[in-house]
């Protein structure tokens, strides 16, 4: 997974059949990242974009899969808006594994809002 389109490697990953995720903001970078074979691509940053930007996009690139990072919440009503706009999967980073999180070994907390976050994708798919 990438912030940006690496089209070296974007031919290595091709290359060793391994899943390469570039992120991408415009539609013209998710056209240049599906002519470098992503199966996946990650919308970021989504807090900018919101659900709305994949509700207008999809249609322009018919089966390609999209995965939001950035703007992704942990309650119920977030989730199910990204879901419903199309997207696949969502990348919840900092919003699960926190600075606090790590720098005061709170892995009970972790387990519990990674718990709660499956929860509500599946509630909300």
């Amino acid at each position: 997974m990438a912030p940006i389109i690496n089209p070296a490697v974007a031919e290595i990953a091709n290359k060793i059949g391994m899943l390469w995720i570039p992120g991408c903001m415009t539609p013209t970078e998710i056209s240049i990242a599906q002519e470098h074979k992503a199966m996946l691509i990650k919308i970021f940053p989504a807090n900018i974009l919101g659900p709305e930007f994949i509700s207008s996009i999809k249609d322009l690139f018919a089966g390609q899969l999209f995965m939001p990072t950035g703007g992704v919440e942990i309650n119920a009503d977030n989730l199910k808006t990204w879901f419903k706009s199309g997207v696949c999967a969502v990348g919840m980073g900092s919003k699960l594994i926190s600075k606090d999180v790590m720098s005061k070994g709170l892995y009970e907390e972790l387990f519990d809002n990674t718990k709660l976050a499956l929860d509500l994708i599946q509630q909300s798919k």
